[in-house]
């Protein structure tokens, strides 16, 4: 006889002729127990449901299983089968319901029925409760059939999702009653319900949602997620495929870093700390950190900042990673640490800081110069501490400056010291020169930790006038404006000198001017110079006083980007409508083509000015050129000259050169303020007597080798270009034929005749001519070209150009 695992319930009914005697056994109670939507009867082992028939034979018997009041409609019945034939009539019958499921919650009951002919009705076992054939009207007490009461699943409870990285979600809970789970996950929040009864397995879609987990589990990762991307979930208990109500969460996948709560109010931004924990870019707005925000960069995790970014302060772990992109500004407001990380800012990049606060930890800052000649030099400063010279690349010598003497210091003759043992002082500038080989760049790979806050440069000694040679000391640029207007325009000069190695050295001199310059007073630039010194980058200033000096560097001084411009040679930029100084400027170019060399000076008429040698005015500044330019008074020639304000049309300005090769020249204005396209500008070549409209055109001439100080002048007054000596330029023919050389002057008389080479010399005069034409004849020249000066009995003057 099988084992009967749950209570036995028996019925009996009165017997009658031609009915079924249903005697129920003497055991068993009715089943009571609490089961759950989608329980089996007993899924562990059988179950059976037996009662007794009071006769030897019969057609049938059933077991079945159903809610409601109708014994037909909606009920599971099944034939019972022996388990013991008894003595005589009475017969045992039953039915295993162990894997019967309860689909819905509510009562369930069980009952027997039983028919001894095919043509009978069932009779019902129910202690007589139940007649033949009429509605089956279920009873709950515990004499008559046994019944189930079924209840929903509970859900899972402390359910949790926690951000993991910026494509993991990690999802906790714990079992209701040991149940299984089932998790959907979609981006909207809104779910369609699992079907009850319908099985599911991972990655099934139920409407737009994923399973994304089922099992027995009490936790799971949710992999391969979008970054910075919100997930919903539903949680629900499972049982054989049916389900509870369910239960939400929700988590926000981390873009590249996440804030979490650190200290004070929630709504206080300065409490949040931003940390990294993966990808690749610190770019995304929802999640970037500002200047009241902590920055920890976690552990094994590297980013790189490609977009100009800010923060609190920044902690690189150990392990961990940061790369800033060229070009690229970092704000901080307070310190840079670096625990063991690595930490690297790339060419043109900058990090800014706000408060005087100490940081720790290296720094890689790389610097590259631009394109270098050979044996051409580069100014360089640190923008880290405890840095040596052999920190930049492709160098053969190395100097310092000394102020006192106003002259250079080479600081490793002879190779002896060694560049490795040379520290870079901060705030300092230090030239280093290219070897005897190029194009070439200079690559300074500066490691130490940042420059920040309050550097003051002291004991500069040396006389007035006499050149400093600093360096910017932070890994930023900083603005000369600033530099010079807060706390530096007693004890310097306000014209600021940058090295533009845009020529090449020859073996005793450079082959062109090499200093670009900017003015504090009037912001203004001559060949390129900028008011914004980069990061790594040498420059020149004079002292403006006998005595020793001290020059601070501020944070103040420090501005985000304008960190690109490193030894560069640049069209001039100035800004008059906002600069210190009121002014009306020119810029005048002395260009030789042949060479390829340009120099600039500029001239201004400003309202801080006099016509004598004032502090807004700044010397020309050439060191060993092949070729210099500038304008003068006695004693004093200028790179950049501010006369007295205001203009008048009387004033004239002496320019002068000076130059290591003979050959042909221009003069010619670069461009100038627009008050200047109402005015007249004239230069005079005092050597031939020839006034030329430099606004319109370059003026073309030659030159021997040497200084002149007294050739050209600027004039502006317009009657210079309508004088008598216009006409008779106008009227004098020249022209060579067969070696001679023919002039005609129309209607003037002709005085003298002087005919020079390009180089300025002399081939041949005549004098006391006394007449409107000549020839010269059998003119003997090295030259095809020859420049014939012609004066009249009148004194006027004109100069002709000849091929010979």
């Amino acid at each position: 006889m099988k084992r009967i695992l749950f209570l036995i319930v028996f019925f009996c009914m009165n017997f009658a002729w031609g009915q079924i005697w249903v005697n129920p056994l003497t055991t068993g109670r009715p089943m009571t127990g609490s089961f759950y939507l989608g329980d089996k009867v007993n899924s562990s082992g059988d179950w059976y449901f037996q009662f007794e028939i009071g006769q030897a034979t019969w057609d049938s018997s059933q077991v079945g299983i159903g809610q409601n009041s109708d014994g037909d409609t909606g009920w599971d019945w099944a034939g019972a089968t022996w388990y013991s034939d008894g003595s005589g009539s009475n017969k045992k019958v039953q039915r295993n319901i162990k894997d019967f499921q309860f689909t819905a919650t509510g009562t369930w009951f069980v009952v027997g029925r039983a028919k001894a002919n095919s043509s009978d009705s069932y009779t019902y076992a129910d202690e007589g409760g139940w007649s033949d054939n009429t509605s089956l009207t279920a009873s709950t007490s515990l004499g008559n059939c046994p019944y189930f009461t079924v209840s929903n699943l509970g859900n899972p409870t402390s359910p949790a999702a926690a951000v993991s990285t910026t494509t993991q979600i990690n999802l906790n809970w714990t079992q209701w009653n040991g149940r299984f789970v089932l998790i959907l996950r979609n981006t909207t929040g809104v779910f369609t319900e699992p079907t009850q009864g319908q099985a599911y397995n991972e990655n099934d879609v139920i409407g737009d949602a994923t399973v994304v987990y089922k099992g027995g589990a009490t936790s799971d990762s949710d992999t391969g997620l979008t970054p910075n991307t919100t997930y919903y979930y539903k949680i629900y208990s499972e049982n054989y495929s049916y389900y509870s109500d369910g239960v939400p969460v929700n988590a926000t996948t981390h873009n590249e870093l996440f804030h979490s709560k650190q200290t004070g109010n929630w709504s206080d931004v300065s409490s949040w700390e931003i940390s990294y924990d993966g990808g690749s870019t610190w770019g995304n707005p929802s999640v970037v950190p500002s200047q009241q925000n902590v920055v920890t960069l976690k552990n094994g995790h590297t980013i790189t900042v490609a977009a100009n970014a800010s923060a609190k302060s920044i902690t690189a772990e150990s392990g961990s990673g940061l790369t800033v992109n060229s070009g690229v500004t970092l704000s901080l407001t307070d310190a840079l640490t670096n625990n063991g990380g690595t930490i690297t800012f790339e060419n043109n990049t900058s990090l800014l800081q706000t408060n005087d606060v100490t940081n720790t930890g290296n720094i890689t800052y790389t610097r590259n110069s631009t394109s270098m000649k050979q044996l051409d030099f580069t100014y360089w400063s640190s923008p880290v501490a405890g840095e040596f010279l052999d920190a930049i690349t492709n160098t053969d010598k190395l100097y310092g400056y000394n102020t006192s003497v106003n002259y250079w210091t080479h600081l490793n003759l002879g190779g002896t010291p060694a560049a490795s043992t040379l520290a870079m002082e901060m705030g300092k500038g230090y030239a280093t020169r290219n070897p005897n080989v190029g194009p070439i760049t200079q690559v300074g790979t500066f490691v130490g930790v940042p420059n920040n806050g309050d550097i003051t440069v002291t004991n500069i000694a040396g006389n007035a006038n006499s050149s400093v040679f600093l360096g910017n000391p932070y890994p930023s640029a900083i603005d000369l404006q600033l530099f010079h207007t807060s706390t530096n325009a007693t004890n310097l000069n306000g014209t600021y000198y940058f090295w533009t190695h845009s020529t090449a050295y020859n073996g005793t001199i450079y082959a062109g001017a090499d200093y670009a310059s900017y003015s504090v007073p009037m912001e203004t630039s001559v060949l390129g110079g900028s008011r914004y010194v980069a990061a790594g980058q040498g420059f020149f200033v004079d002292k403006s006083t006998a005595s020793t000096i001290s020059v601070e560097f501020k944070n103040s001084h420090r501005v985000s980007g304008n960190n690109s411009g490193f030894f560069r040679m640049a069209q001039n930029q100035t800004n008059s409508s906002t600069a210190t100084v009121a002014s009306d400027k020119i810029w005048f170019n002395l260009i030789s083509p042949s060479q390829n060399i340009l120099k600039q000076t500029l001239l201004a008429y400003a309202e801080t000015a006099s016509n004598g040698y004032d502090s807004i005015d700044a010397l020309t500044y050439d060191g060993q050129p092949a070729l210099d330019f500038y304008t003068l008074i006695p004693s004093y020639k200028f790179v950049i000259q501010a006369r007295a304000w205001e203009f008048v049309d009387t004033d004239v300005v002496n320019i002068g050169y000076r130059t290591a090769n003979a050959g042909t020249f221009q003069l010619v204005i670069d461009h100038f303020d627009p008050i200047w396209n109402t005015r007249s500008i004239v230069l005079k070549d005092n050597l031939l007597n020839v006034y030329h409209n430099i606004k319109e055109s370059a003026y073309t001439f030659t030159s021997e080798v040497g200084t002149f100080d007294s050739r050209f002048e600027i004039i502006y007054q317009t009657n210079a270009l309508s004088n008598p000596d216009v006409s008779f330029d106008k009227a004098v023919i020249v022209f060579a034929k067969d070696k001679n050389i023919h002039i005609n002057s129309g209607l003037e008389t002709i005085k003298e005749v002087v005919v020079y080479d390009l180089q300025g010399r002399i081939i041949t005069t005549k004098t006391n001519i006394n007449a409107t034409q000549i020839v010269l004849e059998n003119v003997k020249a090295q030259t095809q070209v020859l420049l014939v000066k012609v004066t009249s009995t009148e004194g006027k003057i004109t100069t002709k150009k000849v091929v010979f």
